[in-house]
């Protein structure tokens, strides 16, 4: 521990247990004729510690030897300051005072690991975002560009050392679209790490299988997850969507839709670490809102030193285009907190409605439902624990055939 927080944990202690400690302290007196007073009393007056307006401590009154400790315990923390002689008086109170400063040093460690127990995260999205279905003619009143606002905070409670608490907290302030100029939700489960290799979560949380082609959403259940080298994780609940609104042309309007909220939902994934450049994942899905039965498998390898291959495929037993592809090429990856590192992407997806779990409209959503086409992009940290990513699709909708495309900017800053 850093001897400059010492002063400040036991300060801390001091105010909180001031009764327990000066009225009821549980360590005998320390004799007033006793050396150690007149070797604080030195320190005082050479100024590594404060004596008060007389420059002493004490005079004919007598403390504790844990009052003591605390004393000797402030002089460690400026013993950086001392001169030899101050160096070694204190090294001398320090080991008469060994016992008491050890009890000490347990309780302000049990302050440290209390802080500690709360940790908070979260990030800062300002977008703007253009898309247009040029072949059905569509305005720019019709499909307007979305300027949205995102937040996005995480807290984390250590309830024990196996037992975590987490809260995220989304928050979206979109502009220009009628009844969807504001979506907010909360998650909240419990995760139960069992061993290092092994956890139950219990909760609202987000679940994406493979490489989230079928599904990208929010789960309201619980998820048992084991395994190192080949990981499963077995998932049941019912899915969680936002609401979102589509554009309906015959009433020129936007609408609300809901079809497929709290429904159950049923998944097994699987994840085999081949090597340090190699992974194979699979899972099946099964989704009670239309009896959907889907399969994924995918990849991804690193080739080379800076590059990233990524594919999937994916198939249901729904309707007739069910069969979904997708594939990324990525060239080295920018880290939030180095700036200039940076990320540059290129994607192909086929991806039917039918070979896929509509995501609805999370904010994090690329388009992958409904699309067929190409995507280039890129992601700068242009300053630490600040981002700025673009990226632009274009291509056609499986669904009917239409031309579409999607330009997006957006500035990310870390909490």
């Amino acid at each position: 521990m850093k001897k400059s927080m010492i002063v400040l944990l036991v300060a801390m202690f001091v105010l909180s247990v001031g009764c327990i400690a000066f009225a009821a302290n549980p360590f005998i007196d320390v004799p007033a004729n006793h050396w150690s007073y007149a070797a604080i009393n030195k320190l005082a007056a050479d100024g590594i510690i404060d004596g008060g307006n007389d420059g002493k401590f004490y005079g004919d009154k007598t403390i504790t030897r844990y009052e003591m400790a605390i004393i000797v315990a402030k002089a460690m923390a400026k013993e950086d300051k001392a001169t030899g002689e101050e160096k070694v008086l204190i090294e001398k109170l320090a080991t008469e005072f060994k016992t008491e400063l050890d009890s000490l040093g347990v309780r302000v460690k049990a302050l440290e690991e209390n802080a500690n127990r709360i940790q908070l995260f979260g990030y800062i999205g300002v977008r703007n975002e253009t898309t247009g279905v040029p072949a059905l003619g569509a305005t720019s009143t019709q499909i307007p560009s979305l300027r949205s606002t995102h937040f996005d905070v995480f807290t984390t409670f250590h309830a024990t050392d196996k037992v975590n608490v987490d809260l995220e907290t989304v928050v979206d302030k979109r502009y220009e679209i009628p009844y969807e100029n504001f979506q907010a939700a909360r998650m909240l489960w419990i995760t139960n790490n069992l061993s290092k290799t092994t956890n139950i979560k219990i909760g609202r949380f987000d679940n994406t299988p493979v490489y989230g082609v079928v599904y990208n959403e929010r789960i309201q259940g619980f998820q048992f997850n084991t395994g190192s080298t080949l990981k499963t994780s077995l998932t049941y609940g019912r899915n969680v969507s936002y609401s979102a609104s589509v554009y309906s042309q015959n009433d020129d309007v936007y609408q609300d839709w809901l079809p497929a909220y709290l429904t159950v939902y049923r998944s097994a994934e699987f994840s085999y670490a081949v090597s340090n450049t190699l992974n194979i994942k699979t899972a099946y899905t099964d989704w009670a809102y239309n009896n959907g039965k889907y399969v994924e498998v995918g990849f991804d390898k690193k080739v080379g030193k800076d590059w990233l291959l990524k594919s999937e495929v994916a198939q249901s037993n729904q309707g007739i285009y069910k069969r979904g592809y997708y594939t990324e090429l990525r060239y080295k990856n920018a880290n939030p907190f180095v700036p200039g590192s940076y990320t540059i992407y290129t994607a192909y997806r086929n991806i039917p409605k039918d070979s896929t779990i509509d995501p609805i409209n999370r904010y994090d959503l690329d388009f992958s439902y409904d699309f067929r086409g190409m995507t280039v992009g890129s992601e700068f940290t242009v300053a630490p624990k600040q981002a700025l990513s673009a990226f632009y699709m274009w291509g056609k909708k499986p669904s009917d055939c239409s031309s579409t495309h999607v330009f997006r900017v957006q500035y990310s800053v870390i909490l």
